[in-house]
This record gives C-alpha cells, sequence and structure tokens, in this order.
C-alpha cells in the first residue's frame, strides 16, 4: 500500500472540503490531530506520521507544487517540505511558515501544531481560491535543536538553489499562534549578524503592512508586547539575543522577516515545551482570525518594498517612518529645544541639554524620538514656579518612560540568560544619563 494511501486511510480526506467550515476550525482539526499523535521528535515514529500527514494533506490539493526535502545533520536524518503555488511568476511572493517538530515530552500543539495546521487550512483554501500572487508554504523540520531546516532552506534560497522558488518579498514566522487566553504579537529582532544583506529589523513597510492587514482581520495586534511595545523597541534595537526562531536565516539572507506569535515578555506561553501544551489551549475562532490576516496579507496591495531606513517607531499600529519620521523629529526637537534653552539654568547646562540629543538624534533617531516624547515633558517642568516638590513628583511618570528601555533590558537578561547589551547600547545608556541629569539640574 502506499504511502498516501495509508495516510487516507488513517486521517480520511482533507478536514476542511466542506466550503461552510471556518479556516479557523479546518486549521484547529488539523493542529488536534497533529498533537495527538504525541512528541514529534526527529527520528520517532511520531515525527514520520506527522511529516507523512503534511504530505498527504498538500499532494492531496491541486496546484501545488510540492517539494520533500531530506537532509542529515550528524547522524541525524531531518525532513523540510515545502509547497509551492508558482503563479503568476513575474510578481514577487510571500513565504510563511512554521516548524512541525516538537521537543521531548510535550505534544506541541501551540508549539507548533497550530501554525502547521494553520498553513495546512490555507493550502486548502488557495487550491480552490487562486491567490493573486506565489506563494510559499515552508513546513521546517530540526528548528528544536537549533533552526536547522529554515537554516537550510534559506541558504538554498539565497543561492538559487531552491528552484522553482519565486523571488520572496517578505517572510512570516508562525509560532505559538491561536492560544486562547494570548494576544498577538508581531516580533521582530536584531540578530547578531553583520551581512551586507541582511536586515537587523524588519523594514517598516512590512511592520506597516504586517499591522494594517491585521486590523481588517480583527487580530489587533502589537509590535513585540501588548502593553511594553515602548521600551520593547528600544531594547530590540539595543540587544544581541542568544536565541531565534525560524525568521532569523531568512533575515539573515535578505528576506525581511516577522515572528508572529500569541506570546510576549508580560504575557508569555506558560504551557511552552511542557507536557501541558496541548490542544485545550488552541482557540478555533483565534486562528480563523489569523487565517484571515494571512489571506489579506496576500491579497491586499503592499507600498514600495524599498522602505527599508530602520529610523522608524511604531506606535500601536501605527508606523512612523520615511519623510514623517524625520518632520515629526525635527518638531519636536524644535519644541524641546525651546523649552530646554529657555528654562532656569546654568548656560553650560541649557546647551548640554540641547548638544547631547542632537548628538543621539544623528546617530540614533529612532531611540531618539522616543526619548523626546519625555524629555520634553520633563524639559517643561522646568519652567513651573511652584514649590520644588510639585515638579519632583509630575516627574515621576515621564521618568520612568524615559529609563523604560533599559529597565526592560536588564528584566529581559535575568529572565532569558544570554541576553546582553551592544557596545552601542551600553554608549548610548550612558548618554541617556548625562541628558538625564541635565535636565534634573537647575
Amino acid at each position: 500500500m502506499s504511502c498516501i494511501g495509508w495516510g487516507a486511510l488513517m486521517y480520511g480526506g482533507p478536514v476542511g472540503s466542506e466550503p461552510e467550515t471556518t479556516l479557523g476550525a479546518v486549521a484547529w482539526r488539523h493542529a488536534a490531530r497533529l498533537a495527538a499523535l504525541g512528541p514529534r521528535v526527529p527520528g520517532s515514529a511520531a515525527h514520520d506520521r506527522a511529516r507523512a500527514y503534511i504530505v498527504e494533506t498538500l499532494t492531496a490539493l491541486p496546484g501545488w507544487q510540492v517539494q520533500v526535502q531530506p537532509f542529515t545533520v550528524g547522524v541525524q536524518r531531518y525532513v523540510n517540505v515545502i509547497a509551492v503555488w508558482p503563479e503568476p511568476a513575474e510578481v514577487p511572493g510571500w513565504l510563511f511558515s512554521a516548524h512541525y517538530d516538537t521537543v521531548p515530552g510535550s505534544p506541541g500543539a501551540l508549539d507548533n501544531a497550530t501554525g502547521v495546521g494553520l498553513l495546512l487550512a490555507l493550502a486548502e483554501h488557495w487550491s480552490r481560491h487562486i491567490p493573486p500572487r506565489p506563494v510559499v508554504l515552508g513546513f521546517w523540520d530540526g528548528e528544536e535543536t537549533g533552526l536547522l531546516g529554515s537554516t537550510l532552506y534559506a541558504h538554498r534560497y539565497a543561492t538559487g538553489d531552491a528552484k522553482p522558488i519565486p523571488h520572496l518579498m517578505g517572510h512570516l514566522s508562525l509560532e505559538m499562534v491561536g492560544w486562547s487566553q494570548g494576544t498577538s504579537c508581531f516580533h521582530t529582532f536584531r540578530y547578531p549578524w553583520s551581512s551586507r544583506h541582511a536586515h537587523p529589523l524588519a523594514p517598516p513597510w512590512l511592520v506597516r503592512h504586517s499591522l494594517r492587514t491585521a486590523q481588517t482581520a480583527s487580530l489587533a495586534p502589537r509590535l513585540g508586547d501588548p502593553y511594553l511595545s515602548y521600551p520593547y523597541q528600544w531594547a530590540i534595537r539595543n540587544v544581541r539575543i542568544p536565541f531565534a526562531s525560524d525568521d532569523a536565516p531568512f533575515a539573515r539572507v535578505g528576506v525581511p522577516s516577522i515572528f508572529v506569535a500569541d506570546a510576549s515578555f508580560v504575557r508569555f506561553y506558560p504551557a511552552y515545551h511542557s507536557q501541558s501544551d496541548r490542544i485545550e489551549q488552541a482557540s478555533a475562532e483565534r486562528l480563523d482570525r489569523y487565517a484571515r490576516w494571512l489571506l489579506q496579507v496576500v491579497e491586499t496591495p503592499s507600498e514600495s518594498a524599498t522602505d527599508q531606513d530602520q529610523a522608524y517607531w511604531v506606535f500601536g499600529s501605527w508606523v512612523l517612518s520615511g519623510a514623517a519620521f524625520r518632520w515629526s523629529l525635527i518638531v519636536l526637537g524644535i519644541f524641546y529645544g525651546v523649552l530646554a534653552l529657555t528654562a532656569s539654568a546654568h548656560p553650560a547646562v541649557r546647551w548640554g541639554r540641547l548638544l547631547v540629543p542632537l548628538g543621539l538624534a544623528l546617530w540614533k533617531p529612532a531611540e531618539t524620538l522616543a526619548l523626546l516624547i519625555p524629555s520634553t515633558l520633563l524639559a517643561g517642568l522646568g519652567h513651573l514656579q511652584t514649590d520644588p516638590w510639585v515638579p519632583r513628583f509630575l516627574s515621576v511618570l515621564p521618568s520612568l518612560v524615559y529609563w523604560s528601555g533599559p529597565l526592560l533590558t536588564v528584566l529581559a537578561m535575568a529572565r532569558f540568560p544570554g541576553i546582553g547589551w551592544t557596545l552601542e547600547g551600553l554608549i548610548l545608556t550612558v548618554l541617556m544619563l548625562a541628558w538625564f541629569l541635565l535636565l534634573q539640574l537647575r
């Protein structure tokens, strides 16, 4: 009996064959079947069955070019599964990916059966409704042992050895999506590579396109964290992290990438890498929102992908970049400068208040724009002609906002060993201290 025939008897036909079934329900059913196999550690029978299930589901769908790509690291064999919708060939395409392996002892419902189930549901949808641009679905192996599958495929793509893969305009890596108690977060990290083609952070056009399309699917995501997005954006620009997800290898070879998860620093998934990571933690309704979002990502025209400037800042779902960013920095800087120069203080102090942020703006414009918001409030307090305790009391909140980036970095270093400052992050913090002290002098 063929492998496909065996799988069809074991699992049945495509679970989303009924047109009225929501994509979220289809994704949840796929995820439940994968999680029911138990831990899917490479080399185990459950891992082989999971791979067979993915391959059989995809090969039963018309229009997809399915590639099974085995590779060996040491003595262990791994297998990537790739599904390509290559048309129309003249336009760049999107890559959506999820890993299907797990750590030992965990059924891996959200890490990462829900991500795999979501891709399979989308594959079924696009087999009936042709996408307007090429789509690549990557099912990576060996993520839990060092991003092995995604690293190999990213290298093949960069060297032109991944044909017939279309040119990729962007990549969204799915991890721990669909948690019933989670909040959607888009993550981008400053990975410790210096390749000329690497993107240290996801470019603003990709962040903007992802956030805008997510709003239409009622996903309401935040960049990095639902509550601490402001200090998160400072931290990711000034730390190096020793771990990563499957977005990292593609960012390294120049494919703009975002890591998508229902987990963040404040609301981290408590069943991560444990026996409690079961399908009961997943929500079909949340998976449906993710599915509708990814459909919008492909179907909604994106702005020019040439906007690669790292000087941007995200306020909720609004991405400030380009000319709007520069003019905001100039206008806010002028307003701050007027307040700082006219407050009562020694002339050297007043000029120091102006020159330090001016130097920072030339070196670190994104962080400077964010710091100007609390700094302008602190400078304005210097004009109050009242009891000295009043401005001191009023300065507590803007001071906490000012220092929230370094504070979050310290907390992250305590929670996740291996995170460390970059040299420029340390220098920036010293200059921030000088700027802050200058604002306190009267």
